[in-house]
């Protein structure tokens, strides 16, 4: 057994008490935790002259830096996405015709130029209509 120097024991093993030299004196470093808290870790009340709030500063961060990142996230290449869709390489890919086709019998010659209606009756609309008819006809539109 050993004992401090107030004459208290303070540990049962076969080494000495520590002691810790304070204005006042020698004093066993339990009773100096004990006046500073317990020697467990402090808690937040116990912290003096902290900042009030702690505002984020603009910083940035390499990929390196971050874990779990997709390859595309670094690389920015399509190809490195999972899961994806082809991209179409031409209109025939989905469906559509080329850009440079052509629709036979449609738009094919020349048609008389048919000028809006200005009928004031029935017989003269239908003349008028008759005309665009024969237009469509003349173009192929219509058979």
């Amino acid at each position: 057994m050993n004992d401090t120097p107030n004459g208290e024991v303070r540990n049962r093993a076969d080494a000495p008490a520590i002691t810790v030299r304070t204005e006042d004196g020698a004093r066993p470093l339990d009773d100096v935790l004990d006046d500073l808290g317990g020697g467990g870790a402090p808690s937040w009340d116990d912290i003096t002259d902290k900042p009030s709030t702690y505002p984020p500063s603009t910083h940035t961060h390499s990929a390196s830096q971050v874990t779990g990142l997709a390859a595309v996230a670094t690389s920015g290449d399509y190809a490195d996405l999972s899961g994806t869709p082809a991209i179409p390489s031409s209109p025939g890919d989905i469906g559509a015709a080329p850009a440079s086709h052509s629709h036979s019998g449609l738009m094919a010659g020349d048609a008389p130029d048919v000028p809006d209606s200005t009928a004031a009756d029935i017989e003269t609309v239908v003349n008028d209509l008759n005309a665009v008819i024969a237009a469509l006809r003349a173009r192929g539109v219509l058979a």
